[in-house]
Order: C-alpha cells, then structure tokens, then sequence
C-alpha cells in the first residue's frame, strides 16, 4: 500500500506539471526532474512489485492497483511529446524498459523473421503472455505517433542539415535555445534519435498492425507534401532541396525501423504487404522519368535521402520477387539523373557540402548494395542485365571509383544464391581490370608503374593550378578499394554463407564437404599479397628521413601528420574539437593537395593491412602452414617500423597482427608468433616506456606554478598555442592505444586462445585467467620459438613497465602476463630452466605495489593482490629476487616477512591468504598504500532516486553555476519514497 501512495503522488504530480505550458527557458528543469520521477515510478522493478501486492488484495483493490498503473503509464507517455530533448532521453529508456518487459524484442538487422506476428493481440499471443502485462490500450498506437513526430522534428539535424522554409523550422530553434552550441545539440539528437528508433522497433514487435497502418500513412503522406511541393516551388534551389531532405529523413528513419521488424512473411500480413506494395509502385511511379507526366525532380540531398527510402523497402522482396528488379532499376535511373563529377576524385566525405551530387550519387548506390544483399534471390536471375547496366556506367566514363566497388558488391551479394562457382566468375569479372593494370603475368611481380606513384616528385608531377594527383594515382587508390571490398563480401560467414546453404541442399555428402572448401579468391591469392605487400612497402618508405625531407621541400610535409578530422575525433565537444574542425573545413578547402597526398597515403597503407588479412581468412589452411608468407609478413612489419608514427603503428597492431594471431591455428603458432611478434614488440615497448616518460615529466611541469591547459584557452586566441594543444590531447590518446595494444600482444602471447585481445568482466577472475594461461606453457612455447634471447627479455620488461603504466585496461592485461610469467616460473620446464622466476620474480612484486597504490586501480585490487600471492608462495622461499623485493619496501622487515609467509602457508583458504598479502601492504607508511583500507566500496541504488537540477543557460543571462530551485525539495521525496530504499 505504501509504494502504491507514493506512484499516486507521482502520477498526481505529473497533472500539475502537465497542466502548464512548456517554455524551454521558464520551465524546462521541472519537466526533466518530474520525468526523471515519473521513469523511476514507472521502473520494471516498481511495477513488479505492485504485481506481487495485488495477488495478495482483494477484486477491487487489483483494479484500483491496476488503474492506477495505467494511469502513471498514460502520463508517461504523454512526457514523450514534451519537446525537451533531455528529458526525452530518460522517458525513452524507461519505456524502452517497459517494452521489453511486456515481450518486445529488435532483431537483429538483416534477419527477415521476428518474434511478432499479424495476427490480433491475444492473452494466448506469445508477445503479450509475459511477466509483466501492464501497458494501457492505445499506449502503442501513441508512442508510435510521438515517435514519428519526433524524428520528423529533428531530420537531418544529425547531419547539420538546415530545415529552414520547412513547417519543423520553429521548432528546430526553440531546441537550439536549451543548448550552448549546435554541437551540444546534435551530440544529445543523435543519443535520442537511437533510442526513438529502438522504441519505434519495440513498438511495432509488439503491435504490427498498429505499426503498418502508421507506415502506409507517414510515407503516403511524404509522397503526396513531395509532389506537391515540387509541382509549385522550385526543387533546385539548395534551400527548398535541403529543408526537403530534412524531411524525408525522418521519414526514411521511420520506415528503416517498421520495415525491419514488420512479419510481412507471415500469412497473416497479405493484405499489409499489398498496401506496401502499392505504395511502393506509387514511390516508384513519381520519380520515372519516363512516364507521361516526366517524374519529380529532387534535388542532391532530397534524392539520397528519396533512395533510403526505397532501400528500406527492399524487404518487401521477399514476399514479393518482381518489386525488387523495379526498385534497382530505378534506383539506377535515379543515378542517371544526377550528373557524374570528378569520375577519379576520391569519395567525397559526409560532411563535405560542396560536393552534394557525389555525395547522393554515393548514397544511391549503397541502397542498390543493401537492396541486393537483403533480397539476392530476387535479384540472382538479373544478374547479367545489372552486370551489363554498370559496365555500360563504367565504360561511358558515368562511374566513379567508389560507386563501382559499391555496385560491385552489389553484383556479388546476387551472384551468391548461385553457388560458389557463379561467385568465382563474378570476381574475375570484377577483378581481371585491376589484376593487369599493376600486376605482371609475365615476370610474377608488381608492376614498377606502383613505386613510380608513390615519391614526392610523382605527387608533385601535375599542374600546379590543379592541386589534385593525377588519375593514375586515383586509379590504383579505386582499384585497391575494390580488391578489398570484393574479399570482404566473399568471406567464409557473410555472403559465402547462403552459397554453402545451397551446397548443403545439394545431393551427396562428399560433395558438400568439395564445395564447401572451395577457396573463393584461390586465382588472386598470389598476385594481391604482392601487390598489397609493395604498397605497404612504398608508403612507409615515405616516412622514412630522407624522402620526409624531400616531402618538406615539396611542401607536403603536412600529409605526413594525422588529419585535422583524426584531431578532432580524439577531443571531447570543448573549444579544442572546434578549433580543430574549422581547421579540417580551412585545410581542405585551401589545401587540396595536402589533403589528397594524406588521404591517398592513408587508404593505400591500411587497404594493404586488410587486403592481408583477409587473403588469411580466405585461404588459411594453405597460408598459415607456408613459412616464407610467415616470412614476408615479418619483413611487413620490420621495414621502416622506426620511422612510422604512434598511431601508424596501432593502426597495423589492431588490423593485422592482433586478427591474425589469434586465428592462428595451434600447431602453426611458433610459427606466426615467431615472425609477427619478434619486430613489433621491441619496438612497442620502446614507444610505451618514452611515452609515459614523457608524460610524466609534462604532468609535473604542469603541477608547478605556471599557465595550465585551460588556462591558456582562456587567456590566448593564438593558432599556434591551439595547435599545440590539440597535437597534445591527440598524442596522449594514442599513448594510451599504443599502450593497450602492447597489453594486448602480451595477453595474446600467454594466452593464444584469446578474442583480440579483448576480455570481459567475467574473464578477470583468478579461475578463467588459470585456464587461459594453461600453467604458463603458451608462454614457455613462445620462449622456446624465439631465435633472438633477447625478444623473450623484452616481453618480460613489457609485461612489468604495463603494470606500472596509468591506465586501467593495459593493466588488466599485464596482469594475466604476469600470472602467465608465474605459472611458467613453476613449471619446471627443462626448455627454460629455473633462472626466469629470478629474472622476473622481483619485478613482479614491486610493479604490483606500484599499481596498487594508484586508486585508477581500486577496480582490479583483488587480482594485484592475488598476483603478489602467487609470487611470494611460489618464488618467495625458493629465489632471492622476491624477498630482496619485498624487503626494499619501507616497512618491510625481514622478520615480519617471515612471519607472513608461515601464516600464509598455514592457510588453507586463497581468500585468507590473499587478505594477510593485504594486511601486510598496509602495514607500509605513508600514504602510498591507504587505497587498499578503503576496499570495494559498492554503492548501492535506490528504486527511486532524487532527482538532480541539471544546470543550463538562464533566460536572464544569469549564471549558469548557480543551482537552480526544483519544484521538490529533498525532505518532500525522501518522505514520500523512503520505502523503496
């Protein structure tokens, strides 16, 4: 009864706050706190709890229980038409919640079949007999209509696209007026605009038909405003096309959400499919540009956003075979109608606006690609005429790079219903052009065409005036790209995955075993590890110090540093990511050559990287048994590995040597880790060690009096001081990348059977981490493979400089190596003798002291404990190393030592032991270690929380720091909900 007084209190709260009129400047922080209420109220975990109180009462008061529930859900669906965008996102997760627990489900993209079904909702329906079944009548149906709403309010704000001449406009600007900068506005859009979409797909789980009747409305509604608009204003201007592409996006997020989740296989959705179809002909009708009445005309950015559109409704093709050659062929009739510039230019960026047909050119062929791979059944029996209609487009010079290898995909997905063998033909097809044009038959090697292109004079050899490379270079920059996007639709699991559904229905065992082996790429295996193996050769000579001088002379030094957008990505939205966004649009709008040198630099080193490791999956079983392509991967990795930058470098650890070690098959490891491990890791642990030195010798010059970072934004307007910073906050980031990669080879090398690297909550316990490093034997097989000593020393010193090292995740890591390098000290192999638990034994211990005295650590105490446990039960007693150690920490005497070690022995529990470890760290003075008394400290949550002022600009230019008054004062909510304590 006194949880169901408090929802009645919140429910009668919402009334009041409901009742008055929003004014973003007036009343915004009551709305956010009455929703942030109002969400706790109505948290699965409340509801629960009032179902548990009714099945205890009486007839009547179940339903008053029950109306009352409905009642909160009713007004919690009215905040969601509130048009306040922070107070949105906690409605959201709150329904979100709600959905869930009523059987909603999202499937997954790409999977044509859901849980949800057309038929009329049923207390037998499997998505309403649930745990929880406490939604209102209509409360669906609503959610729906508040959700189109809104993403018709905020279309192509995501993209910064303006609204202005359209009806959202007004709207648009009373959301800028709660936010300092559009930035802030658009990051907290983009966070609700994912969470507005994933209602939308819970929703329409859940109610299908309520979801398809408001589909057919919302884009019959857009066809009729875009026909009508384009028949009395002019669609050319760049104003009228952009405020219309603001609308259409939100329509198209609409129709992606219904689309993916709607059951339209179901026998139950026949009508609803021919209504979709008969939109779907309507949508097509109004852009044929052959009919009598000569189509609409759409301007750039309104086009790409009329083809996501049509490429949501590629589904429809499952039930209905003959829409989908109607889509794709006027979707290529749309890429006719829109003008082909700059054929060998680079893709154009998405935030570029001055090449907007590029750009809708781009996006049309993506919906051909996604169209063909969600339907290629549909499509497999047009595959010639597609293939004739692009090379039509790529002969007549109406095809740009990037659009060829989009359609060339496209032209793989339909291929792959035929079986392997179609998929074959269709590669040498796609790839026959690129093999000859930098590849020689003849002598078995990459063309010198290649290294010609990449020296500063071949970047410098066009007209000045251009500012662009010549088509030459662009050529092999497309041509690369296709290569690699072609392997990458081919892989083994992906489109490689419905040809082996073919092969499995196929008479005879022994011949699915043949064909399922088929390696698809087997005719281009050779030539593309060369070709991919000189380019990364040749660009990394660019780097090297002599032909950087050259490239200073030439005026390109500037391409040899990170792009100013690469910049940006690493800064949190401050004045900083700012600056250095105004410098990315300076730079390439002045700077054209600069820009295309550093992009064409860029995509040739890390394509190679791809090309590489997808030639690895595709053939594995004869690459990674050949020593000497074990071998040339060594010589990738070694040639000019000093000369390349920090973030070059984890660049190549996270596409290559990371994948490819941890899919390499057992008996081959000594092999591969041999080769790919002895170059980088060296060099590695050179880059983390100068790194953090550096620094740490910054961080304390910045701890002496002087001009701090923020100060220095406050007080200077200089470029060069922006610059400066920006250079630091990118540099620091990549010392933490480069450090985490260092951890993950390290975890790779003691634990082979890893993911990448990568480890889960649920991996850090003592247990999973013993199983992972097997007693230390993929440590002691690594030793035993290496020909240099010296390489095993350096793991060594890198598993202990991790430990050290300030940052969570690279220490985690260095954890499970350094339980490895203790495990294999135990073992008693022969192979290593009994001299590594003394060369490492020590070093251990005290980097494990040093980590536990850092509170960035408190997480990971338990297992620094229990590694210094291992250390000293194991290697105490029997090196001198490990009680030197613990002996050179100040408190530490020999005696209290001893005394612990005799405890330790005795116990019988690792827990305990662990806890005298602990006991006797504390005992050191000072303040190093008082981390270590605080413990785990697990905060515990509330059902309802209080509900906190969040700080914005005031309407009278008063100062944002200041708290503003919340409607309910602390005593008030703790009086009313100290229950739910």
């Amino acid at each position: 009864m006194a949880i169901s007084s408090c929802v009645r209190a919140v429910a009668t709260h919402l009334d009041v706050v409901l009742a008055q009129e929003y004014i973003a400047l007036d009343n915004a922080d009551a709305y956010e706190q009455c929703a942030e209420l109002a969400c706790q109220a109505a948290s699965v975990q409340v509801l629960h709890t009032l179902s548990r109180e009714e099945q205890h009462q009486q007839h009547q008061h179940q339903q008053q229980q029950l109306e009352l529930v409905v009642a909160l859900l009713e007004r919690l669906a009215m905040l969601v038409r509130i048009p306040n965008l922070r107070s949105l996102e906690t409605v959201l997760g709150a329904w979100t919640a709600l959905l869930r627990a009523n059987g909603a489900t999202v499937p997954k993209k790409g999977h044509a079949t859901t849980t949800s079904s057309m038929a009329p909702p049923s207390s037998s329906s499997p998505s309403t007999s649930t745990s929880l079944k406490v939604l209102p009548p209509g409360a669906v149906p609503a959610l729906l209509d508040y959700c189109v709403a809104w993403l018709r309010a905020g279309g192509g704000l995501a993209g910064g696209m303006d609204p202005a001449g359209t009806h959202i406009a007004n709207e648009r600007e009373q959301w800028e007026d709660t936010f300092e900068t559009f930035e802030e506005l658009k990051t907290q859009w983009i966070i609700n605009r994912a969470k507005v979409m994933e209602v939308i797909k819970l929703c329409a789980n859940l109610d299908p038909q309520s979801a398809s009747r408001k589909l057919l409305e919302t884009v019959d509604g857009a066809l009729e405003w875009l026909k009508s608009v384009s028949t009395s204003a002019d669609g050319g201007e760049d104003s009228g096309d952009e405020g219309k592409a603001c609308i259409l996006e939100g329509v198209q997020a609409f129709t992606e959400c219904i689309m993916l989740v709607l059951p339209i296989e179901e026998p139950q959705a026949s009508s609803v499919v021919i209504e979709i179809e008969n939109l779907v002909t309507k949508a097509l009708a109004m852009t044929d540009q052959s009919s009598q009445s000569g189509g609409i005309r759409l301007g750039p950015q309104s086009l790409a956003q009329y083809a996501k559109i049509l490429e949501c409704f590629g589904r429809i093709g499952l039930v209905r075979p003959n829409l989908a050659p109607l889509l794709v062929k006027n979707l290529f009739d749309l890429l006719g109608t829109v003008a082909a510039e700059d054929v060998s230019a680079p893709p154009v960026r998405g935030k570029a606006r001055v090449k907007r047909t590029q750009l809708a050119r781009q996006k049309i062929c993506s919906a051909m690609l996604n169209i063909c791979a969600t339907v290629p059944e549909a499509l497999n029996p047009h595959l010639e005429p597609l293939a004739e209609q692009v090379e039509s487009l790529r002969s007549t010079g109406n095809l740009t790079g990037a659009e060829r290898g989009t359609l060339a995909e496209a032209l793989l997905a339909v291929a792959t219903p035929s079986g392997p063998e179609r998929v074959i033909q269709v590669l040498d097809w796609l790839l026959a052009p690129v093999k000859s044009r930098w590849y020689s038959v003849e002598t078995g090697a990459v063309l010198p065409l290649v290294a010609n292109l990449t020296t500063p004079e071949a970047f410098m050899a066009q007209e000045q005036q251009q500012q662009q490379l010549s088509n030459v270079h662009w050529d092999l920059f497309h041509d690369v790209q296709l290569l690699e996007r072609c392997m990458r639709r081919c892989l083994p699991g992906s489109s490689a995955q419905a040809a082996q559904k073919v092969v499995q229905e196929a008479p005879g065992e022994q011949q699915q075993q043949q064909q399922q082996s088929v390696c698809l790429i087997l005719e281009h295996v050779e030539w593309a590890i060369l070709l991919a193996t000189e380019m990364h050769r040749l660009v990394r000579q660019i780097y090297t110090p002599g032909l950087q001088s050259q490239m200073v002379s030439s005026n390109l030094a500037e391409s040899l540093q990170p792009s100013w957008e690469e910049y940006a990505a690493s800064l949190k939205p401050g004045k900083l990511k700012e600056f250095a966004l105004e410098q990315a649009e300076n730079q390439n709008a002045t700077q054209l050559k600069v820009v295309s040198v550093r992009d064409w630099l860029r995509v040739l080193r890390d394509a190679s990287l791809n090309i590489i490791n997808l030639v690895l999956l595709h053939a594995s079983e004869m690459t990674y048994s050949n020593p000497s392509i074990a071998g040339k991967m060594q010589t990738v990795i070694a040639t000019d590995l000093e000369a390349q930058r920090d973030d070059q470098v984890r660049t190549m650890v996270l596409l290559f040597v990371r994948p490819v070690l941890s899919r390499c098959p057992a008996q081959f490891r000594q092999i591969w880790f041999q080769a790919l491990v002895a170059p980088i890791l060296p060099d590695l642990c050179r880059r983390v060690e100068a790194g953090w030195t550096t620094a740490g010798a910054n961080k304390a010059t910045l701890s002496t009096p002087g001009t701090t970072a923020n100060e220095a934004l406050d007080t200077s307007s200089d470029v060069s001081t922006y610059a400066t910073l920006v250079a630091e906050a990118y540099s620091e980031r990549t010392l933490r990348e480069i450090s985490r990669e260092l951890g993950s080879i390290l975890e790779l090398i003691v634990a082979p059977g890893g993911t990448l690297g990568r480890r889960t909550k649920t991996a850090s316990t003592s247990d999973t981490e013993k199983d992972a490093v097997a007693g230390g034997k993929h440590l002691i097989d690594w030793m035993c493979s290496q020909s240099d000593v010296q390489v095993a020393q350096i793991a060594i010193q890198a598993g202990t400089l991790a430990l050290k090292i300030d940052d969570l995740e690279t220490v985690s890591k260095a954890i499970l190596f350094c339980r490895g390098l203790v495990a294999a000290a135990s073992a008693q192999d022969p192979r290593i003798g009994e001299g590594l638990a003394e060369s490492c034994g020590g070093e251990i211990v005290l980097a494990a002291v040093a980590a536990l005295s850092k509170s960035l650590n408190s997480s990971l105490q338990a297992e620094l404990l229990s590694l210094i446990y291992e250390v000293l039960t194991k290697h105490a007693r029997t090196t001198q190393s490990v009680p030197h150690a613990m002996l050179c920490i100040p408190g530490i005497t020999e005696s209290v030592l001893m005394n612990t070690l005799e405890e330790i022995s005795k116990c019988r529990s690792e827990k305990k032991a662990t806890g005298l470890v602990k006991n006797l760290l504390l005992s050191i003075p000072g303040e190093e270690l008082k981390v270590l008394a605080t413990g785990d400290n697990k905060k515990t949550i509330s059902a309802i929380q209080i509900p906190t002022n969040s700080k914005r600009r005031q309407s009278d230019g008063g100062n944002a720091s200041e708290p503003v008054k919340s409607s309910w004062t602390e005593n008030e909510v703790h009086a009313g909900f100290q229950l739910f304590q």
